[in-house]
């Protein structure tokens, strides 16, 4: 058995391990769109795990970002290259459509690419990011968090922990919940249960996290509700 992290990954390794049980951790999109599973309920096969859906959930922070400041319109969105986060990127559109919001996707696919790409975010004259779900984000966030200082952008991302290393907000699943589920799977596939007959599930708990320190940084202001809402405020 082998426990996957991204769609990308969970395709190299069905291909590279053929017969090799998988467990996603996790699926950044939809795996029944992608040819994973039959279903999420009785996926099949030899793949199951855990679905992120991570297109409704940067919908969900362009949303976020956007009540926290509601004066906003030219909104930035840190992505990998294509077809990495196409459905996010299709979602966040419709979602920037509905709020009257200017969005401008930047591609970035390593490290030694973020200096330019928050080059091209002063260019357009954004006024806040959004970092979208990737692994690599989430690995790179005091990176990031530091270079949206240096260039006075507010920043949304995913995980707690990117908001404890500098991100201004994040929102989205409970990390440690989401990893005994996975653990969970691992023990159940062992134990002789197919893969293919363990359910996929999706995120059932959110959580959000402020960083006030970041926030003072950066000179901003947040609405009270915000700080009212929010599961953690990082003082």
């Amino acid at each position: 058995m082998i426990v996957a992290v991204s769609n990308s990954v969970v395709h190299a390794v069905a291909s590279a391990a053929p017969g090799v049980a998988i467990v996603a951790s996790y699926f950044g999109s939809d795996p029944v769109a992608e040819g994973m599973a039959q279903s999420l309920a009785r996926p099949g096969g030899r793949i199951t795990g855990i679905a992120m859906l991570a297109e409704a959930l940067d919908a969900k922070r362009l949303d976020i970002l956007h009540e926290t400041f509601p004066t906003m319109r030219r909104v930035a969105v840190l992505s990998g290259r294509p077809p990495r986060n196409e459905a996010s990127i299709e979602a966040m559109r419709a979602t920037a459509q509905r709020l009257g919001v200017e969005l401008t996707v930047i591609e970035a696919d390593s490290p030694r690419e973020y200096a330019p790409a928050f080059e091209r975010m002063r260019a357009v004259r954004a006024e806040a990011l959004v970092v979208i779900s990737a692994p690599d984000f989430n690995r790179d966030a005091a990176i990031l968090a530091q270079a949206a200082a240096a260039a006075g952008l507010p920043t949304i991302c995913e995980w707690r922990d990117m908001a404890e290393r500098g991100c201004l907000l994040s929102y989205g699943p409970i990390k440690e919940q989401l990893m005994r589920r996975v653990a969970a799977y691992v023990v159940q596939i062992l134990r002789g249960t197919p893969p293919g007959e363990l359910p996929i599930e999706t995120p059932t708990h959110f959580e959000s996290v402020v960083n006030k320190k970041t926030a003072a940084s950066l000179g901003v202001d947040l609405p009270p509700e915000t700080l009212i809402r929010a599961d953690e405020v990082i003082e």
